[in-house]
């Protein structure tokens, strides 16, 4: 347990879910992250903690220095000068290029995460928590829950491969240290073992990558003549799942009060369009 005497707050820090703060402990610049209310409800810390502390110890997660597994709440250094990357700063190659070398050293661990990502049990538990809190889903919901259940038949009979993945690989996940120039990867809340593949379609959904975008972030993670058209309909199917799993989980915040509306909207709109090309490209 951290004494409040121990820290001493510098200033709130950005985050989506978590509250953060730069934090003095132990005489060292640190980020305090302060858990989201009723993220228990979705989230195992106990997990959490131990698939970081594998990525701590490949060198691509910040040392940390405290964690509260009961709470979340979580103590790790702070890197100065870090640049927080961002869509532009995504689409970048040299940027790319990085972040695939990240995901494929997470990949290829040796240490396997403790969990495997339950993706349809989410699905089924945001829904869940969507009718308790009343939720507003779009009209055109069930339709696309037919076709999106199907299309996860579809995949299972793939029998990828699972490995450790982070999951939930938004731009602002990924810092820069520019002094080591290093790249270092964090929040690791919805981490598992799963399809390496997902972390990429993921990450490119959130970057707002266009053909050419996701063209050279695969070829940087698989070699340069090796993306063959099983990769790419994996890759569009992953990024179905992907925002109906997020547009469900903005839907259950919304109803819960925060401010989550607009942002479901979004992945809802983008799923739908998916859906679309999907069907035409492969249906």
């Amino acid at each position: 347990m951290v004494e409040s005497e121990e820290l001493q707050i510098i200033s709130r820090l950005g985050g989506l879910t978590n509250t953060n703060y730069l934090v003095m402990y132990n005489n060292e610049k640190c980020v305090m992250r302060y858990a989201g209310e009723g993220t228990s409800e979705f989230i195992n810390r106990e997990e959490e903690y131990k698939n970081s502390t594998v990525a701590e110890s490949q060198g691509i997660y910040p040392k940390q220095y405290y964690f509260d597994r009961v709470t979340g709440n979580k103590i790790t250094k702070y890197i100065e000068g870090c640049l927080t990357m961002s869509e532009q700063d995504s689409k970048n190659v040299f940027y790319q290029k990085e972040i695939a070398a990240i995901f494929k050293k997470l990949h290829t661990s040796s240490e396997p995460f403790v969990n495997e990502f339950p993706l349809e049990q989410l699905m089924t538990d945001y829904e869940e928590l969507c009718v308790k809190g009343a939720a507003k889903l779009d009209e055109r919901f069930f339709s696309s829950k037919r076709y999106v259940q199907s299309l996860l038949t579809k995949y299972n009979n793939l029998n990828v491969e699972k490995v450790p993945c982070h999951i939930d690989p938004l731009c602002e996940n990924f810092l820069w240290d520019p002094t080591n120039e290093k790249m270092y990867i964090i929040d690791f809340e919805y981490s598992g073992m799963y399809d390496p593949l997902w972390d990429l379609a993921d990450h490119a959904i959130e970057a707002n990558y266009l053909p050419e975008h996701d063209e050279s972030f695969l070829t940087f993670y698989y070699g340069k003549g090796n993306v063959n058209k099983d990769i790419w309909q994996r890759y569009y199917m992953l990024q179905i799942f992907q925002d109906f799993l997020w547009y469900l989980w903005a839907s259950f915040k919304t109803a819960w009060g925060e401010d989550f509306e607009e942002y479901g909207c979004m992945r809802f709109e983008r799923l739908q369009r998916n859906l679309k090309g999907y069907q035409e490209k492969y249906d």
